[in-house]
């Protein structure tokens, strides 16, 4: 199977789901996010599927959000993205509960959803050029498809607090130093390197993987729904402000933010 913005492609017992939006270094809009919701439904009900890989095509795994799409909202002079947002909790609830391990193979940038997309993984396998930002503060919103959720439980809250309200670059070493990452690898075997722990994972007791995911799910995130749906209010709100509009126009126009606190 083979969307226009996400592929399926089988490996054996490893299904390999891949972002091709390029152009926009693998931006997420709802088309986007709604073919990865297809696509790991579809591993999902794959009884001979035991392993999944997330990765972005070309030089992006994923830039985060689509600014463009952003943009365009905004010009259309009625900017509500909660619809995006409603699909990208879909996203993160299936992707923490599918019974199967999941494998984010990250290269160039995993900003903002993109980086989210590597929290949600089980396992990140990353190109030692990948940059890891919390991208949101950027464009004045707040982080969503779980992300600040994700962070505090993976790193606690003050480093948390530091990558999201700073909006700084992390380095895929840094990232797996704070346990981010399970392995950074050149460029050039990260797709190698990433296939050969998916066929690794994919020999496993996989009923035993899916039951340690419920119960990890159960242990760690039995109110992250009900986080995801206070996120998509919170990021209605920061998304209806002066700043917001603002962040996303200097994006275009490729100048830093004037915020105004409006």
């Amino acid at each position: 199977m083979a969307d226009s913005v996400v592929s399926y492609e089988k490996i054996g017992s490893v299904a390999r789901i891949t972002i091709h939006n390029e152009s926009a270094f693998n931006a997420i809009n709802e088309e986007v996010g709604a073919a990865l919701v297809d696509n790991f439904l579809q591993a999902k009900e794959d009884t001979t599927i035991r392993a999944i890989i997330i990765a972005g095509a070309g030089k992006a795994f994923s830039a985060g959000g689509d600014v463009g799409y952003f943009y365009r909202t905004i010009q259309n002079g009625h900017v509500d993205i909660r619809p995006l947002l409603k699909i990208l909790a879909k996203l993160a609830v299936l992707m923490k509960t599918l019974p199967k391990p999941i494998i984010a193979s990250t290269q160039g940038a995993a900003a903002g959803a993109g980086f989210s997309l590597a929290l949600l993984s089980d396992y990140c396998i990353s190109a030692d050029n990948c940059k890891f930002i919390q991208a949101f503060v950027n464009i004045g919103l707040v982080p969503d498809t779980g992300s600040l959720y994700l962070l505090t439980k993976a790193i606690g809250t003050a480093r948390a607090t530091d990558l999201v309200m700073s909006g700084r670059v992390v380095s895929a070493t840094e990232a797996a130093a704070l346990g981010l990452v399970k392995k950074v690898v050149p460029l050039e075997a990260l797709e190698s390197e990433t296939l050969a722990f998916a066929k690794e994972m994919a020999m496993g007791p996989t009923g035993a993987y899916g039951e340690m995911k419920h119960m990890l799910y159960k242990a760690e995130f039995s109110d992250f729904s009900s986080y995801l749906e206070m996120e998509i209010e919170s990021q209605h709100r920061a998304s209806q402000t002066d700043d917001f509009k603002e962040g996303v126009q200097a994006f275009i126009e490729k100048r830093k933010a004037h915020f105004t606190g409006q």
